[in-house]
């Protein structure tokens, strides 16, 4: 028999995707993701999930995958102010693979990252920014027993405040974002090519 490869895009899931604070709080279903400090210095993250469930049953392989988030307000100036230039290393707004299960709870501001993380976006430009995800989704895959079939992941910027009580933000569209088509092309997404038969 030969083999296809195919393509699905999955949008993240709802149930799962908030933001948490360094302070506990845990906020879901909000229209938009935030990533940086606010004036009163808390650091804010954002979690991304999606369900590797959403591919066919008779999935063999990923070939390849792409993390797309939107982002549509700079507020301050994260990229200045919570970036990391040092030892060979340029890290902006910060996307790291990462499991945290089936809730997003105050505890998992505190993430380990389960292997490596990239920059999904250097700069305040706003609209789309895309990143490879094709060697965590594959990761996922193979583990998808262990992991309940997601692919989870954090956004963040390396320096969790810069102390100044002014708002450092990279704010970005989420799964809760409207559901016309032009909105849902905005929301975060991870466009995967498999192999089935």
């Amino acid at each position: 028999s030969t083999y296809r490869t195919l393509s699905k895009t999955l949008y993240s899931e709802k149930a799962l995707d908030g933001r948490v604070s360094n302070t506990g709080i845990v906020v879901k279903n909000d229209t938009l993701m935030y990533a940086g400090d606010d004036n009163h210095n808390v650091t804010i993250r954002s979690f991304l999930s999606f369900d590797l469930t959403e591919l066919p049953a008779e999935t063999l392989e990923i070939k390849s995958a792409s993390l797309f988030v939107y982002q549509h307000i700079v507020d301050g100036h994260p990229y200045d102010d919570l970036d990391y230039h040092e030892h060979g290393q340029n890290l902006e707004l910060v996307i790291a693979h990462i499991y945290y299960g089936l809730s997003l709870e105050a505890k998992d501001f505190n993430f380990h990252y389960l292997d490596t993380a990239g920059n999904i976006s250097e700069n305040e430009a706003l609209g789309p920014k895309t990143l490879s995800a094709t060697s965590w989704v594959k990761n996922d895959f193979a583990k998808r027993n262990q992991r309940h079939s997601k692919s989870q992941y954090v956004l963040h910027f390396p320096v969790a405040t810069d102390n100044d009580n002014e708002s450092d933000f990279s704010i970005l569209y989420s799964s809760s974002y409207d559901d016309n088509v032009a909105q849902k092309a905005k929301r975060p997404r991870l466009e995967v090519s498999y192999l089935a038969p």
